[in-house]
């Protein structure tokens, strides 16, 4: 049973080797757009145990797909699709912070935790 669920959110940009060779204007008016954005959720088990999932989305020029049950217009994605979707961007809370050059979770000291990726997404209740 989890007893209680914490969430950080956030983005960042990360530069590719193309962006550092050829700088232009418009690259510079851009560099406010993020190119990514991460979510970091933790759950507390009625144990005690504290478990994470990373999650870490491009920011994509013709958006993300839209998950099921979405109030947007346009093609959804299955539950099945969206799970892949989701799973294919798990990454570890470390790999954030690096990335981020933030120490995002100065509380959680459990290397172990901060360091491992999850093998699943958690289930749906």
């Amino acid at each position: 049973m989890v007893v209680a669920v914490s969430l950080v959110a956030g983005t960042f940009s990360v530069a590719s080797a193309a962006d550092e060779k050829k700088p232009n204007p418009q690259q510079e008016r851009m560099k406010a757009i993020p190119t990514r954005y991460y979510k970091i959720i933790l759950r507390t088990a009625s144990s005690g145990t504290l478990e994470a999932l990373t999650i870490v989305l491009p920011n994509l020029q013709r958006g993300l797909p839209l998950p099921p049950g979405s109030f947007l217009s346009g093609p959804k994605l299955s539950p099945a699709e969206a799970d892949t979707f989701l799973a294919a961007h798990t990454t570890s809370i470390r790999e954030v912070e690096t990335l981020t050059g933030v120490n995002l979770l100065p509380n959680v000291t459990d290397e172990g935790l901060k360091s491992a990726v999850a093998s699943e997404l958690w289930p749906r209740n």
